[in-house]
């Protein structure tokens, strides 16, 4: 009884189990479907939001890093390529474009490409190149000094190869260096002594016929007479103004070429500090008044005669002269340089004072006689 009792009571558990199968299969297959729907939600947001956009970052990142790789590759080749190109631009004449080339080059050997091995000993030979450079610009503007200086006298043109010169100026400028005055100033006094001899060597030429006693140098023998004081500075006066005349051409170029936005720097580049663009007319300045003053003292020393009464003044009329045009000579000076030299005048003095002695002799001479 028991055993039919329970198989009842099991039986009605099947039934009821087989009954409800189909339902519970209907949920379990709905479950399923939602878990693989939600599974391909989740794999599209991981896809779509998190692996595609770190690949897209790493993707942009590794072109990032490519072109870089190629900045750098091209900047290789164009560093390779320096010194050919500075070889070109100085067969050229570009002295700044070749220097402005060396310095942006060093600042790119010291911070793009400091870690390059291949490069470590250009920087040294760029350095060494600016040096050799600098030494042939004071080389070229020691040579043009010379040319234009010594130029005929009847050739008034005013700097015919003004293109080259200004190349080099704005070479030797943009070093920052300021020692090609010091090389002015010599060949300037070079050309100034030289114009005086000549003159010296055609007045002498005429008194003893030979030029061999100035051609030697000899002070003692290149005196001038009195009367000859006078035709040398109507002969020098003219032909120093315009030695100066060039001399002030060139300078007033320098000074043009100094403020030249190329030269003292722009906005990527160290810029000329106001200090030191006063400091080159300063240099210029004294330049021209030391040549002033060197020429005013050298035909000064020439006019001042010995104290034999051969050599000194004989009449008013030659000191009138000789007044007239040491007058002239200083007065020129003064408004083409702009520089006051007193030398003459105090070789004018001298003469007085000479004269003026001499003329006291002769008096006593004629007072003792009688």
């Amino acid at each position: 009884m028991k055993i039919s009792k329970q198989v009842a009571q099991k039986s009605d558990a099947f039934f009821h189990a087989m009954l409800s199968h189909d339902t519970i299969m209907e949920q379990m297959a709905r479950a399923v479907k939602t878990v693989k729907i939600t599974r391909k939600d989740i794999t599209d947001v991981k896809q779509n939001l998190t692996e595609n956009p770190l690949k897209l970052i790493s993707l942009t990142r590794i072109n990032h890093n490519l072109n870089n790789v190629h900045e750098l590759l091209k900047l290789i080749a164009t560093v390779q390529q320096t010194q050919p190109m500075i070889q070109l631009l100085l067969s050229t004449s570009d002295y700044v474009a070749a220097l402005d080339l060396i310095s942006s080059t060093q600042k790119v050997l010291s911070t793009r490409l400091s870690g390059v091995q291949a490069f470590r000993h250009l920087s040294p030979q760029l350095t060494e190149m600016k040096r050799l450079i600098h030494k042939m610009l004071n080389n070229e503007f020691s040579r043009f000094i010379v040319t234009d200086l010594n130029r005929p006298l009847k050739d008034l043109s005013e700097l015919p190869d003004r293109d080259k010169i200004v190349s080099i100026v704005s070479g030797i400028l943009r070093l920052r260096e300021f020692d090609f005055l010091d090389i002015f100033k010599t060949e300037a006094m070079t050309s100034i002594q030289a114009t005086i001899k000549q003159c010296l060597i055609e007045i002498i030429s005429q008194r003893d016929g030979s030029t061999e006693i100035v051609l030697r140098g000899s002070n003692a023998d290149t005196w001038l007479l009195g009367n000859e004081g006078i035709v040398f500075l109507q002969k020098v006066t003219p032909n120093i103004m315009n030695l100066f005349k060039r001399i002030l051409s060139i300078s007033n170029l320098i000074l043009d070429i100094s403020q030249m936005s190329d030269i003292t720097g722009n906005d990527s580049e160290e810029i000329w500090t106001q200090e030191e663009l006063t400091l080159i007319e300063e240099k210029i300045k004294k330049l021209i008044a030391s040549l002033s003053d060197y020429s005013n003292e050298r035909c000064a020393n020439l006019i001042v005669t010995k104290t034999d009464k051969e050599y000194a003044l004989t009449n008013l009329t030659q000191l009138s002269k000789l007044s007239e045009l040491t007058e002239r000579f200083s007065r020129e000076c003064e408004q083409i340089t702009g520089h006051y030299s007193n030398a003459m005048k105090l070789a004018l003095r001298s003469f007085a004072m000479k004269y003026i002695q001499n003329l006291h002799s002769e008096r006593r001479l004629q007072l003792t006689s009688a």
